[in-house]
């Protein structure tokens, strides 16, 4: 995006360089075809008046006959309308000059002119990307968002215990609990057992330790039975059973 704008940048300063020149160069065409008309008019008067000039000096010449030593010998008129010529014909030259300088520069304008439009087309066409280019960007941002509410979400389900694991705990503290109460029911009899030693008589004590024996094998604890671990976080797809294949293998 930064080289874009850059893009941009150059080319409106330089759509604004190319628009003071051309201005530069159509008020300098304009000042030129004025020259051309003032110098097209002026030959046209000069050539007028030569004419008249020349009209007058053969009247002149015919009427008055050779000429005296104070007018101008013949040579020299001669010289000057040669001259004269010489004149227009550089101004005509210089007129053409003029012209063709005119139209190169009419044509340069409509160059500039041209890369005017062309500039102001590619200005708007960056413009368009850059929008579209900032829609993308914002749906970007919008789906990151999301996706970053999603993994806070999994983040903190996986800092739970699962319920599988609150399941063994409560069922590990029931046996615990059902253990310690068996104890405390084996102490009461051996206690009830040896206050009652007294009263019967020795003939009863094997059947006494006969009890005895039983209460023994009942007092053995029973092994607690393991739960499987649950494992944090989502649940794992099943994995595929393997089939047998028909050669056996």
């Amino acid at each position: 995006m930064r080289t874009k704008e850059l893009e941009v940048q150059y080319h409106m300063a330089r759509y604004e360089r190319e628009k003071k020149n051309a201005e530069a160069e159509a008020t300098k065409s304009r000042h030129l075809q004025a020259q051309v008309q003032a110098f097209t008019k002026t030959e046209t008067e000069l050539r007028n008046q030569l004419n008249v000039y020349v009209d007058k000096f053969k009247q002149v010449r015919t009427h008055i006959g050779p000429c005296k030593p104070p007018c101008l010998p013949r040579v020299q008129v001669e010289d000057t309308l040669n001259n004269s010529n010489d004149l227009f014909l550089s101004f005509r030259k210089e007129m053409e000059d003029m012209s063709k300088k005119g139209k190169r520069l009419e044509k340069e304008n409509e160059a500039l002119k041209r890369q005017k439009e062309a500039t102001a087309a590619n200005i708007i066409r960056m413009a368009e990307e850059r929008q579209e280019w900032k829609k993308k960007m914002d749906a970007a941002d919008k789906k990151t968002e999301k996706l970053l509410s999603i993994i806070q979400q999994m983040q903190q389900q996986g800092r739970k215990i699962p319920p599988g694991l609150t399941n063994s705990a409560d069922s590990k503290r029931a046996n615990d609990r059902a253990i310690s109460d068996g104890d405390d029911d084996e102490d009461d009899e051996e206690g009830h057992m040896e206050g009652d030693e007294s009263e019967y008589s020795e003939a009863d004590d094997e059947e006494l330790s006969e009890f005895d024996d039983d209460d023994d094998t009942e007092e053995e604890p029973q092994p607690v039975q393991q739960n499987t671990p649950v494992p944090y976080g989502p649940e794992r797809p099943p994995q595929p059973s393997q089939q047998p294949t028909s050669n056996g293998h």
